[in-house]
């Protein structure tokens, strides 16, 4: 007696195919990539912010920047991350 995953039908059958195309599929993971890249050039450029602005702390040298460079926290550190976002953010096409 054949029941369940055993009957003729159960056998036959197979997942339903997918209704995108593989054109689709392939710029959906080109644009997952350009994301992820976007999110680690934005990292990079944060920390290298980091260490920049930690050596260039007190010395007079970019006195154009104002108090930016007074001391460093964790909101000056979200702040750049999110304006290097605002600066790659030409990466991920529109269309």
């Amino acid at each position: 007696l054949y029941t369940g995953a055993d009957t003729k039908l159960m056998q036959n059958s197979r997942p339903t195919p997918s209704k995108q195309s593989n054109v689709y599929k392939m710029v959906n993971r080109c644009i997952f990539l350009i994301f992820v890249t976007q999110f680690v050039l934005c990292l990079i450029s944060t920390i290298s912010y980091g260490v920049w602005s930690g050596q260039n702390e007190g010395k007079g040298v970019v006195w154009y920047m104002g108090s930016l460079l007074d001391e460093s926290n964790a909101e000056d550190i979200i702040l750049s991350f999110f304006t290097f976002l605002i600066l790659y953010n030409n990466l991920v096409p529109i269309s």
